[in-house]
Formats: C-alpha cells, structure tokens, sequence
C-alpha cells in the first residue's frame, strides 16, 4: 500500500483478514514490509508482525484481531496457539 504513510508511530489501514502487508519507507529509501496483524508460536514464544510471518516453520497460526476477540475457526470461544491459550474476551 504505497500511499500508506507513518504518522509518528502509527499509520493508518484496513484489516480485511486477508493479512495485509503495510509498505513503509525507511531512511535509504527502500521499502520495508509489516504485517501488522499476525502472530506466531516460535516454540519459545508469541512472535507478531514480521517475525511472525517469517517464522521457521512458515506456519501462521491466528491474527492478532482473533487472539483479542478470542475467535477461533478450530476452537471455538478460546485462540489456543500450542503452548499458550489466549481467554476469550468478556
């Protein structure tokens, strides 16, 4: 999304669920992709955004959005990611 721009440290978009991909313009000039809205379970941790997307095991397991809302497609009311369990929202 070119015409994306960072105001501060944010920057606006839309999440369609489709894990958009933010193009941002760092100081060389080159464009750097961030994908906002995607984590991760590296075995050791939740990764999010771009360590999640390039995780080893190229597996994306939930967006941010279903961890918050605690939507799951597998579970149900509860995001579980294998060694961690998100509750679900109020």
């Amino acid at each position: 999304m070119p015409y994306l721009r960072p105001i501060g440290p944010w920057a606006r978009g839309v999440d369609r669920g489709n894990y958009p991909v933010l193009g941002f313009t760092d100081s060389d000039g080159d464009t750097q992709d961030y994908f906002p809205c995607v984590v991760a379970d590296t075995g050791v941790e939740l990764a999010y955004g771009f360590a999640a997307a390039v995780d080893a095991s190229g597996i994306i397991s939930a967006r941010i959005s279903d961890l918050e809302t605690g939507y799951s497609r597998e579970h149900g009311l509860t995001s579980r990611l294998p060694a961690h369990e998100t509750p679900a929202a109020g």
